[in-house]
C-alpha cells in the first residue's frame, strides 16, 4: 500500500545539465584541472590506514558479529532484530530492494517532493546501503545538494559513497540525539523491526521541518492467495503462520503496512496523507508480463531468504531444532516451486507532509492494472485478482523448477562456459534431475574449458567482481555526462530499433528502454560475448550473445546504434564503423563512448620514472602486439567520416583519478573513477601481462601493489579521457 499527499509524483527525473566546468572541459581539452591542495593533508587513502581507521571507529559492540544456527547477526543491541545481516542476507537484501524498485514504475519514493527544497534526508533501516540494495547512494545523486544520512543497527554498508551521504551505527527506537531536523525521512522494509510504531511515528514528526515528507515502504508479510490455491494445509501455510505469530510474541509487529495509514494520522498531526496498495505475487504464475516477472523476482529473494527468516526465531524462540526448521524449508520451497500455488502478499507505502502544507482529504487509491507490460499502468493494485497463466512453463511443477535453477544460475555464474557446455538448460537440468542444485551446476560448468578463439576477443574477465566494476563503471559516465545516457539528440517519435554493442550487463540497455516507451517490442537489443546480462527484463528489450566483428545477420535496420567500453576489444574499427553505417537507417543515429586510455598530468605529477607510467605503456603496448587498439576515442571522428556519416559532433571530458581536483563535481567524479579503477586493476592486467608479455602472476601482482599506492597518493594527480562521438547517417543520397 502506498500513502502520499497530493497525489502520485512521478520520478521522471530529466537529465542535469553537464556543469559548466564539465562543458567547458567538453571543448577545449587545454585548460588543466585545479588540484585541492587540502586532499591528502589530513587523510590517507592506502587500504589498510583507512580501514584500519575505519575499524579503529566502530567499537566491538558494533562489529563484533555473533554467529548463531550457522548464520550472522547484528552486534549493536544485539538479538533486537531476527534476521542475519550476513553476505546472504545483503544479497536477498538487494533483491528486495529491485523488487521495490521495478513494484512502483522504477521510482525510489512516491512522495512529491520538490528537490530545490530538499536539503537532508534520512533513510531509516538503511540495510547494506549499496547502490542496488537501498536509496540512500540513489538518492545521494538525485540530491547531490543534499545531506544524506542512512541508519542501521549493522555496519555492512560500503565505505566508499558519494561525497553527500554518511551512514550511522543507531537504533531507530533509541532517543532521537539529533538537533538538525530534517526535510524527508524514508522508512522501508521494518517489518519485523519496529516495537513501537506509534512512538517511532512521533519521532519522526518531530523530526521533520515544517513542510516536511515522511514515507513508509512497508509489507503485510503474511502468505495468501486469492483463488483458493493456497490452504492451510500447505506447508508455506503453515510456515507463514508461525512465522507471524513467532514475531507477534516477540513484541515485533510482522504487518506494519495495513497499520500505516492509521498510525500517521492519529500520532504526530501529519496531514495530506495518501495511501497505496500493493500485491505482490510469489513466483511468474500471473498472466501479466509485468507481474510475472516481478512474481519470479520476487520468489527468488522469498527463496534465497527463507532459511534467515526462519532460523533465529524457529530455533531460538520456538526451541525446535535445525533439522526440523530446514525440513519445513525445503517443503515450503518445494511448494512455492511447484506452480500450483498462487501466493502472494501486499507491500503499503506511505507517504505525509507536515502541519504546514494545505489540509487534504485522506487518500486510499485503488485500481486494476491498465496494461501487464507498464509499471506506470500499473498503479495501485489493491482490487482485482491477478490473472494466472496456464502456460505449460508456469504450470507445470518440474518445467517451472528448470526456470528458477536457469534464473538462478544466471545471477551466480559466468555463462560464457555454459553456453558452450551446453546448448539449453533443460539439457543441464536432466542430467541432474529436477532437484538440480547450484552446487551441481558449479562443479558442470567449471569442468569444460570455454572456446579459446572467443576468449581471445575480449580481454577483462567477466566474473561478478567485473559485472559489478561495469556497472560502477556506467555510474563514472552517468556522472561525467551530466546523468544523460547519451548526447545524440535522437528523435524519441523515430526511434524504433536501438542496438547496444557489448552491451556488458545490460545496465544501459534496460535504462534507455525507458526512455523510448512507444517503439515496437524487443527495439533496444544489447549484445555480447558474454551472457551476463539478467534475464528478467522490459518487454521492449532482448539480449544476444555475438561478436560484433562478425557477420551481422539483423533483417531490419536500426534508428538508433550504442557502443561504448570497447577500448581494447576491436581489431578492425573502420570495418565495425562501415558495418554499423550499413545497419543504420537514413536519418538514424550513432554514438561512441570511448577512451584514450593513456594516463597524464596537466602539473608534471605524474613522470616515466612512476610505476603507473611503466603500467600503462606495457598495458597498451600489449594490446597493439595483439592488434587491439587500446586508444580508441582521439580516433573515432575520423572514422565515422570516412565510414559517410555526417553531423559528427565530438566531445572530450577529463576524468580525473582520485578526489584531488578542486572542483566538487571533478573531485565527485575521480573518486568515482578511482574506486572503479582499483576494484578492475587486477582484472585489467592479468590476463594481457601473463599470457601476451610473459610476467609471472607474482611480478604483476607487486607491480599492482605500487601502481596502488601512487594511484592513491593526494601528490598524484593523473586523469585520461573520455572521448563521446555522435553522427548521423544522411536522409538521403544527395546529403552524403
Amino acid at each position: 500500500m502506498s500513502a502520499y499527499a497530493h497525489g502520485s509524483w512521478h520520478q521522471n527525473v530529466q537529465p542535469t545539465a553537464i556543469p559548466a566546468a564539465m562543458a567547458a572541459e567538453a571543448d577545449d581539452d587545454e585548460e588543466p584541472l585545479e588540484a585541492d591542495e587540502g586532499y591528502g593533508v589530513c587523510c590517507s587513502l592506502t587500504d589498510d590506514h583507512f580501514r584500519q581507521a575505519y575499524a579503529a571507529s566502530l567499537s566491538s559492540s558494533v562489529v563484533d558479529y555473533p554467529e548463531e544456527f550457522g548464520r550472522r547477526y547484528h552486534a549493536y543491541r544485539a538479538g533486537k532484530y531476527p534476521l542475519p545481516n550476513d553476505e546472504l542476507e545483503s544479497e536477498r537484501l538487494n533483491l528486495a530492494h529491485r523488487l521495490i524498485f521495478r513494484l512502483l514504475g522504477n521510482r525510489l519514493f512516491l512522495a512529491p517532493l520538490e528537490f530545490d527544497r530538499v536539503n537532508r534526508i534520512l533513510d531509516i533501516g538503511t540495510g547494506t546501503g549499496k547502490f542496488y540494495a537501498t536509496g540512500a547512494i540513489q538518492m545521494g545523486d538525485l540530491f547531490q545538494h543534499a545531506e544524506i544520512t542512512g541508519n542501521d543497527l549493522s555496519a555492512i554498508q560500503p565505505i566508499w559513497v558519494p561525497p553527500n551521504v554518511k551512514f550511522e551505527i543507531d537504533d531507530v527506537e533509541s532517543s532521537w540525539v539529533g538537533h538538525q531536523k530534517y526535510d524527508y525521512i524514508m522508512c522501508r522494509y521494518m517489518a519485523a523491526a519496529i516495537r513501537d510504531w506509534p512512538k517511532l511515528i512521533r519521532n519522526i514528526y518531530d523530526h521533520l521541518n515544517p513542510g516536511g515528507w515522511a514515507e513508509f515502504q512497508d509489507m503485510d508479510i503474511e502468505l495468501y492467495s486469492e483463488d483458493g490455491t493456497l490452504t492451510d494445509s500447505h506447508a508455506t501455510k503453515q510456515w507463514s503462520r508461525t512465522f507471524v505469530t513467532t514475531l507477534a510474541s516477540m513484541g515485533l509487529e510482522p504487518a506494519p503496512g495495513p497499520q500505516l495509514e492509521g498510525w500517521v494520522w492519529s500520532h504526530g498531526g501529519f496531514t495530506n496523507v495518501s495511501h497505496r496498495k500493493y500485491r505482490v505475487p510469489v513466483g511468474p504464475w500471473p498472466r501479466q508480463t509485468f507481474f510475472k516477472n516481478l512474481g519470479m523476482l520476487n520468489l527468488i529473494q522469498t527463496l534465497e531468504g527463507l532459511e534467515g527468516f526462519s532460523l533465529k526465531m524457529f530455533c531460538g524462540v520456538l526451541g525446535r531444532t535445525r533439522e526440523a526448521v530446514m525440513t519445513q524449508i525445503e517443503e515450503v520451497s518445494e511448494e512455492l516451486k511447484s506452480g500450483t500455488i498462487h501466493s502472494q502478499f501486499d507491500i503499503m507505502s506511505e507517504a505525509q507532509k507536515d502541519t504546514t502544507g494545505p489540509n487534504l482529504a485522506p487518500k486510499s487509491q485503488t485500481a486494476s492494472p491498465a496494461s501487464g507490460n507498464s509499471p506506470e499502468a500499473v498503479g495501485n493494485l489493491a482490487t482485482g485478482a491477478l490473472d494466472v497463466d496456464e502456460a505449460e512453463h508456469y504450470s507445470n511443477p518440474i518445467l517451472l523448477q528448470r526456470l528458477i535453477a536457469e534464473f538462478q544460475l544466471i545471477r551466480h555464474l559466468c555463462l560464457k562456459a555454459y553456453l558452450i557446455t551446453q546448448p539449453r538448460m533443460a539439457d543441464v537440468i536432466m542430467l541432474f534431475g529436477p532437484a538440480v542444485s547450484e552446487a551441481k551446476l558449479r562443479t558442470l560448468l567449471l569442468l569444460r574449458i570455454p572456446n579459446a578463439d572467443v576468449m581471445k576477443a575480449y580481454f577483462a574477465p567477466n566474473d561478478e567482481s567485473e559485472m559489478d566494476r561495469l556497472d560502477f563503471n556506467h555510474m563514472l559516465v552517468l556522472k561525467t555526462l551530466g546523468k544523460k545516457l547519451f548526447l545524440a539528440p535522437v528523435p524519441k517519435e523515430k526511434t524504433h530499433r536501438i542496438l547496444d554493442i557489448g552491451t556488458g550487463t545490460g545496465i544501459w540497455a534496460i535504462e534507455a528502454s525507458d526512455l523510448f516507451p512507444n517503439a515496437e517490442a524487443e527495439k533496444v537489443i544489447g549484445n555480447d560475448l558474454s551472457a551476463i546480462q539478467p534475464k528478467w527484463v522490459p518487454p521492449n528489450v532482448k539480449f544476444e550473445v555475438d561478436d560484433v566483428e562478425s557477420e551481422w545477420v539483423h533483417n531490419e535496420k536500426f534508428d538508433f546504434t550504442f557502443c561504448r567500453y570497447m577500448a581494447a576489444s576491436i581489431s578492425d574499427w573502420p570495418k565495425l564503423m562501415s558495418r554499423i553505417y550499413e545497419n543504420t537507417n537514413p536519418g538514424g543515429w550513432v554514438e561512441f563512448q570511448d577512451y584514450d586510455l593513456l594516463y597524464r598530468s596537466d602539473d608534471g605529477s605524474l613522470t616515466d620514472d612512476h610505476h603507473t607510467s611503466k603500467w600503462t605503456k606495457d598495458f597498451l603496448d600489449g594490446f597493439k602486439s595483439i592488434g587491439r587498439e587500446p586508444c580508441p576515442g582521439p580516433r573515432l571522428e575520423g572514422w565515422a567520416k570516412e565510414a559517410g556519416f555526417t553531423n559528427i559532433k565530438h566531445q572530450v571530458f577529463k576524468l580525473p583519478i582520485g578526489p584531488w581536483p578542486k572542483d566538487p563535481y571533478y573531485k565527485d567524479v575521480g573518486m568515482t573513477n578511482m574506486i572503479m579503477l582499483l576494484d578492475g586493476l587486477e582484472g585489467f592486467t592479468l590476463r594481457m601481462f601473463c599470457s601476451v608479455l610473459g610476467w609471472t602472476k607474482e611480478e604483476v601482482q607487486v607491480l599492482l601493489m605500487l601502481v596502488r599506492k601512487e594511484l592513491k597518493a593526494p601528490a598524484f594527480h593523473a586523469y585520461y579521457n573520455l572521448h563521446v562521438v555522435y553522427a548521423q547517417k544522411p536522409e538521403t543520397k544527395d546529403d552524403e
